[in-house]
């Protein structure tokens, strides 16, 4: 190709078409050259599979995330039911308690059920609300001692008595 910009003059004859100093052309075929698309999609294909890679990775990521996440919010379910079956020795309402506090803040460092936190969680709630304590239960009937037949209780005076009284 050549350059629109630059002109060339043909050479004279006998003379060579390359400038002084520059080396001569060979004679011969040229030579074979590493196909031009080799070069580039080895590294696009060392790209590609990293992509693809990567992108398997995030996917899988996400899939274990999901996991991770409905098993915590199983966990959060159990220790609910239990922080609630504890409270409720206590409280009338046990769901006041969990209303109250955070699930959370009942947890130890490890993420297990404080269950003095617990216990003082609900003391300072009955300090706080004394009327979401749970009622003592009723007192059960005492046995009666004096069993067998009442003498009947005596019947205060009546007009009618007196008049059956007065007819005899």
């Amino acid at each position: 190709m050549t350059d629109p910009t630059t002109q060339t003059t043909p050479a004279p004859a006998g003379t060579p078409a390359e400038s002084p100093g520059a080396p001569a052309p060979a004679a011969g075929p040229p030579e074979p050259r590493e196909p031009h698309h080799d070069r580039e999609s080895a590294p696009s294909d060392d790209v590609s599979a990293l992509r693809h890679e990567a992108a398997s990775r995030r996917r899988q990521l996400r899939e274990a995330e999901a996991e991770r996440d409905a098993l915590r919010q199983r966990v959060d379910q159990h220790d609910h039911a239990d922080v609630e079956r504890f409270a409720a020795r206590s409280l009338a309402d046990p769901s006041d308690l969990l209303s109250t506090t955070n699930l959370d803040d009942l947890r130890g460092e490890d993420g297990a059920v404080d269950w003095e936190a617990v216990d003082q969680a609900v003391h300072d709630l009955l300090q706080r609300k004394p009327h979401y304590a749970r009622p003592a239960p009723p007192m059960p009937p005492t046995a009666d001692l004096h069993a067998g037949p009442r003498p009947l209780a005596p019947q205060p005076p009546s007009f009618g008595r007196a008049l059956k009284g007065a007819r005899r």
